[in-house]
Order: C-alpha cells, then structure tokens, then sequence
C-alpha cells in the first residue's frame, strides 16, 4: 500500500488540478473496489471453512 501511496503522490504532481480530480475519483474507486473484492473474499473463504467444519 506504502509503494502505491508513493506512485499516486508521484503521478498526481505530474497532473494538472482537473486532471488530479478525475484521478482521485478514480482512484477512490479501484481503492473501493479492492476493498469491496476483498470484504467478500474473506467472507467467503470464512464461510467455507465455517461448512467444512
């Protein structure tokens, strides 16, 4: 997480205003969405070893 910070700081002060903006929304959502994948990944893998038990 620490080395995409670093990229996003990098990348962002490469960008004008605007073109930041689109990116954090961007941004926001690929964080969102990985952490969404990952909620129903450990759910799911917690409920399968809940029924195998």
């Amino acid at each position: 997480m620490e080395i995409c910070v670093r990229i996003w700081k990098y990348w962002a002060k490469r960008r004008c205003n605007k073109c930041r903006l689109i990116g954090g929304v961007q941004f926001y959502m690929i964080v969102s969405n990985f952490i969404l994948y990952g909620i129903m990944y450990i759910g799911t893998f917690a409920a399968y070893l809940l029924f195998e038990n």
